[in-house]
């Protein structure tokens, strides 16, 4: 009965301060704020706060707290991308859409967290090394691999319309001893499939994009 009693009341704690790390409600843009509107990636791992200043709450991811009963923040790092709405003093106002974060997630993030995403004449996104995840298989040669990903999103019919860097690695299934196979996934939800290649695509392509 007593071990009853000190798991019952360890278990009360638990959700009592689960429910006491809830964020507070968030500061959103104001009228004198300066209007953004623009998307950007992120440079280095951020947590997102509730107001535009480094002593306010961050913002708590109640779905992971819920299910692991311990606080978890939501957090950005250089695979996210994020819409800066506006900006307040060193603060910019931004809404997410990750596969880390559930959709319309928004609140407050330095400035210095930004960075600029470059893109084409025809308005394509053009990667960079930080925006790729990198393995043992592929981090020998980032900048084929990054000359590989921006080719296959300017030309591949199913990556023009998404491409997830984060896939990117060597496929187990179709690679041999002598001949390495890559894969990175491309398309939309409802279309979804790898792309593959190999490192004599990945010469062709980099004479291509270096032209």
């Amino acid at each position: 009965m007593k071990l009853f009693n000190i798991l019952l009341t360890s278990y009360i704690l638990v959700i009592c301060l689960y429910l006491n790390s809830k964020a507070e409600p968030i500061t959103e843009c104001k009228p004198n704020d300066i209007k953004i509107n623009e998307t950007f990636a992120i440079s280095k791992k951020t947590v997102i706060y509730t107001a535009p200043n480094k002593n306010s709450k961050k913002l708590v991811n109640e779905t992971v707290s819920k299910i692991l009963k311990t606080t978890h923040y939501h957090t950005l790092d250089y695979s996210s991308t994020v819409n800066a709405i506006c900006s307040r003093d060193d603060y910019v106002f931004i809404i997410i859409s990750t596969h880390s974060a559930p959709n319309e997630t928004s609140g407050w993030i330095p400035k210095s967290s930004l960075r600029i995403i470059n893109k084409t004449s025809k308005g394509q996104r053009i990667y960079t090394i930080q925006d790729i995840y990198w393995d043992e298989y592929t981090s020998n040669n980032k900048k084929q691999f990054t000359n590989a990903i921006n080719y296959l999103h300017q030309h591949n019919t199913l990556c023009m319309k998404n491409i997830d860097p984060e896939t990117l690695t060597k496929s187990p299934s179709k690679s041999t001893k002598n001949h390495p196979i890559y894969f990175v996934t491309c398309g939309n939800s409802n279309e979804m499939r790898n792309v593959f290649f190999d490192t004599h695509d990945m010469r062709e392509w980099s004479s291509i994009m270096s032209k």
